[in-house]
């Protein structure tokens, strides 16, 4: 089990990290979401030991990674974002001397080189290879020695749908053995594989576990769109006393239209009293639709 316990980071007068805190179980896949800038990278790098904190802890197994670094980093897997490689040599021999600094065996790389997709390019040169195979070569390297732990920052970055399927299945089927958290802004992806997420905005958890039960916890109702002419005032006055409604919000405003956010308990009921009321009141409506709970509208609930 990997736990990281009251870890803070900042840059200057800017907060990374603010007190975060959460754990990881063996043989799970944790996707980790959060917008740009939430904290997700510098959580990574100092949990692989890349950079430290200013306060708090992280620990393998009991065991603090400062203390114990060199035991630990040969335990992980790490593919950070900007995907270091060295360009001007062939793509076995990178991948040979990286198997050769972690001592492992070298009948391990024919197979990893399959499972990766890499055996058509194997001898030519990093510098020849296209964005999506890059990111291929750098999964590769986190892979060697079969580490116990995966800590992947944007995997399926330059991808194609094809190649992020692949890597998506591999990274799913590693992750029944391993314990795994990779960080993603595709949502569809860490729908696909993932078993439990680890949301982040602005430098704090704001939500862990599985999708389902976060969306129970986090989600009191089901949120309806609407575009409308009508006034803050006059939207609000007209619909707020109705009990299938638990708050309007504006979201955004034009010269002719507002949008609003509508949070319901009961949404089928709540979307007919708004166009009997957008009828009587001669509203124009230019929308009028429910959001699913899906993990797109809870991350963008979570991060506002």
């Amino acid at each position: 089990m990997i736990k990281v316990e009251s870890v803070s980071k900042k840059y200057g007068d800017t907060i990374a990290l603010q007190d975060v805190s959460f754990s990881l179980k063996p043989g799970i896949i944790y996707g980790f979401l959060g917008p740009n800038g939430a904290g997700k990278t510098t959580a990574m790098r100092i949990m692989t030991g890349y950079l430290y904190a200013d306060s708090g802890t992280v620990s393998y197994e009991g065991k603090d990674l400062l203390e114990n670094k060199i035991d630990i980093s040969s335990k992980i897997g790490y593919l950070p974002e900007n995907n270091p490689l060295y360009d001007n040599m062939r793509v076995d021999e990178f991948l040979l001397m990286i198997n050769n600094v972690k001592n492992s065996d070298k009948d391990d790389l024919k197979k990893l080189a399959v499972e990766c997709g890499l055996t058509s390019v194997l001898k030519k040169e990093i510098n020849e290879l296209s964005k999506g195979y890059k990111q291929r070569v750098g999964l590769a390297k986190a892979l060697i020695g079969s580490p116990e732990y995966l800590i992947l920052d944007e995997p399926s970055t330059g991808l194609d749908p094809n190649q992020k399927s692949e890597i998506l299945e591999l990274i799913k089927n590693v992750g029944k053995e391993k314990t795994v958290l990779f960080s993603s802004h595709v949502l569809s992806e860490v729908e696909s594989i993932a078993d439990e997420l680890i949301i982040i905005n602005k430098g704090e958890i704001v939500a862990s576990g599985k999708a389902s039960e976060i969306s129970k916890k986090h989600i009191k109702g089901t949120r309806i769109i609407v575009e409308s002419d009508a006034n803050l005032n006059s939207f609000r006055e007209k619909l707020v006393g109705n009990k299938s409604i638990m708050s309007i919000e504006l979201s955004s405003k034009s010269k002719t239209f507002n949008t609003y956010e509508v949070i319901s308990t009961d949404p089928e009921t709540a979307s007919i009293d708004i166009y009997k009321t957008a009828v009587k009141s001669k509203w124009i409506l230019r929308r009028l639709n429910t959001e699913s709970n899906n993990l797109e509208n809870l991350f963008k609930q979570l991060t506002k």
